[in-house]
């Protein structure tokens, strides 16, 4: 079990280095600027640089807030949305959680980060952290209704709310699907293409419309611009986590 654990947590946080990095190179193009250079080739480094940052910076905590939940939030916030990574296959190799229910489990077990995200804005004692602790409340939960309507999608689609079992029906162990598109259908040998012409997307094009409105709830669930009030630095300085410093900030 505690292998499995090492296995999860080594592949999110490899996830998120490199989301970090090519996140900051595409805002860099974008902004006409060559974004971090300096820590390994090209700044491929500059993640890894940042935790080491992180780590060593003091960790502060306001004399006026309620220093219990306080330290409690980000545990909770993490633990919620990593426990929800139990249930999500990785590859052809059984290490998830075998959970039937695998979509019901993760849209239960990932709202609860609300709740941290509420505590964290109520334990700081500031109206800043207050303020986008409501904020980030009513985007995520409003945005949690597209988004699990377009999971229904697949539901649907698939007869199975088994995360596995929709993941395998995307790969090449069944022998021949039916695809879609527009008012005609044919059949292919799925042993012969297999790869991305088995997804979802692709055997039914229709999906693209609930793809982008899941693409733009995702968005909105983890605070990411356009929809970024909830930190909104220019009336609210950093949200929810304006009082939080070093490792609890990251």
């Amino acid at each position: 079990m505690l292998g499995i654990v090492v296995v999860y947590l080594s592949v999110i946080l490899s996830t998120v280095l490199v989301a970090f990095y090519f996140e900051r190179k595409i805002s860099s193009f974008v902004q006409d600027r060559y974004g971090p250079m300096e820590t390994g080739k090209f700044g491929m480094l500059q993640a890894i640089a940042d935790i080491f940052k992180l780590v060593q910076k003091e960790d502060i905590i306001p004399s006026k807030a309620d220093s219990l939940l306080f330290k409690f939030a980000p545990f909770f916030v993490f633990s919620v949305v990593f426990m929800g990574f139990a249930v999500v296959p990785l590859g052809a190799f059984p290490l998830e959680a075998e959970l039937s229910t695998g979509i019901l489990f993760v849209l239960a077990i990932v709202s609860l980060d609300v709740i941290g995200i509420f505590i964290a804005g109520w334990a700081s004692e500031s109206k800043f952290s207050l303020l986008g602790a409501m904020r980030a409340l009513a985007q995520i939960i409003s945005y949690e209704i597209p988004l699990g309507l377009v999971l229904l999608c697949i539901v649907i689609l698939t007869g199975t709310v088994d995360l596995r079992e929709i993941a395998m029906q995307q790969s090449m162990v069944s022998n021949t699907h039916s695809y879609l598109f527009g008012m005609a259908s044919w059949n292919l040998n799925i042993s012969e293409v297999g790869g991305i012409l088995n997804w979802n997307l692709i055997k039914f094009p229709f999906l693209i419309i609930p793809f982008v409105i899941y693409y733009i709830s995702s968005l909105a669930e983890a605070n990411r611009a356009p929809f970024d009030i909830p930190e909104a630095e220019s009336e609210l300085i950093g949200g929810f986590h304006t009082e939080y410093s070093g490792f609890r900030f990251a």
